[in-house]
């Protein structure tokens, strides 16, 4: 089974104890912890991305509680990656790139970092 259709899967299948976006914390203790967080919560705006296309992003989606800024999940084949803080408009550019991989490192690697406590 591909990532993408895995990513989905996970999506749906947290959906069930997923908690309300508002009442994530602004930090957290470790990545881990915050995929974690972000996974089971519950958004107001959520999207996802095909990148069946991309070389080594198997799969990306975008997290809001207000549909202005939110967190990004980029999953490769070794780990998955949080962003925090990241602008709507920055997420649609990112979907409309003609590569996942260059734009995520030239505007977003380094640029959105999650808060760890």
């Amino acid at each position: 089974m591909n990532y993408f259709i895995k990513f989905f899967i996970f999506i749906i299948l947290t959906s069930c104890t997923s908690k309300d976006c508002s009442l994530l914390p602004g930090s957290f203790p470790s990545s881990e912890d915050g995929l974690n967080t972000v996974e089971s919560a519950n958004f107001n705006f959520n999207d996802q991305v095909d990148t069946s296309e991309s070389s080594w992003i198997r799969g990306a989606g975008y997290y809001s509680c207000d549909a202005k800024t939110g967190f990004l999940i980029l999953i490769t084949d070794s780990t998955s990656y949080v962003h925090q803080e990241v602008p709507l408009s920055v997420w649609e550019n990112f979907k409309n790139a003609n590569s996942f991989g260059s734009f995520y490192n030239r505007n977003i690697k380094g640029q959105y970092q999650l808060n760890i406590k």
